[in-house]
């Protein structure tokens, strides 16, 4: 899911999560309402020419990128045998339509896919084969409420890719979600860097030239330098094991990994133990 703020704008919340009343907790926090009723709804699914075709294809490295980190930090195989993810909880938080949940769940995770937006769960939910389903569950609701009804140190992985740079307290939010990970769990990050090249990458040609995304997807004073979100997770007890650089080529439609970060990276980060954690400081 794609979310952002808007400077000063007051905006009306959007349908409120299932099951709570008008009077309940609004969608606030970390989300943008106006974000989520601008993307709440987008044809998730369409490869040709739907409005985030190139999530579809980011896949094909972002996948092997949370399997292999996973099994890597429990000393398992990599992901080339069938369900390499079995027996492993994600959550997938910004999940959309499904895209990266599905990805992970045919490798053999169970996934709990959560976002705000409902007509984005219920695409999600309606895309599922009958194998997924056994292994997916989407809910429509903020990590900030999630987080008070759920069990903490309950997930192997918390992945949040291409989101964090649309939240409003990036450091907040991370606090927030990182409460649900079990010591030794891992977190995955893919976001773009706040960079020129970002800049003129993400918001120029991404969104006003070549219209890959749709316009306001992106506002670049929320993108996240690596150091700093580097900081925010060692703020947290966790620590980086990898980093990469991410391309990507919209005329192929081809992402791949690189070694310069200066304009879309990877973070994978690993829970450490309470005492581990005092250690490190």
């Amino acid at each position: 899911m794609f979310w952002k703020r808007r400077n000063n704008e007051i905006i009306q919340p959007p349908n409120q999560i299932p099951g709570e009343s008008s009077d309940s907790k609004k969608y606030v926090g970390s989300v943008n309402v106006g974000q989520v009723n601008q993307f709440n709804g987008l044809e998730w699914w369409d490869e040709a020419n739907g409005p985030v075709k190139p999530l579809i294809s980011f896949n094909r490295i972002r996948v092997p990128f949370v399997c292999d980190g996973i099994l890597r930090e429990k000393g398992l195989e990599s992901r080339a045998k069938p369900n390499a993810l079995e027996g492993f909880k994600i959550l997938d938080i910004g999940c959309g339509g499904g895209i990266l949940s599905e990805g992970l769940a045919k490798l053999g995770a169970t996934v709990v896919g959560l976002d705000p937006g409902e007509k984005n769960v219920a695409t999600a939910r309606t895309h599922l084969t009958d194998e997924l389903k056994t292994r997916v569950t989407y809910e429509c609701g903020v990590i900030e409420d999630y987080v008070m009804r759920h069990p903490p140190n309950d997930f192997d992985a918390v992945v949040m890719s291409e989101v964090i740079e649309h939240v409003e307290n990036p450091k907040e939010f991370l606090h927030t979600a990182l409460k649900l990970l079990k010591p030794g769990g891992s977190v995955f990050i893919t976001t773009p860097n706040r960079t020129i090249a970002s800049w003129f990458s993400f918001i120029l040609m991404g969104e006003y030239l070549l219209r890959l995304l749709p316009l306001g997807t992106h506002e670049w004073k929320m993108f996240l330098t690596l150091a700093e979100v580097q900081e925010f997770l060692k703020s947290d007890g966790m620590m980086t094991v990898d980093v990469k650089g991410i391309t990507y080529n919209p005329i192929t439609n081809y992402w791949d990994w690189t070694r310069i970060t200066g304009m879309q990276y990877a973070i994978h980060a690993v829970k450490q133990s309470p005492k581990l954690s005092e250690t490190s400081i």
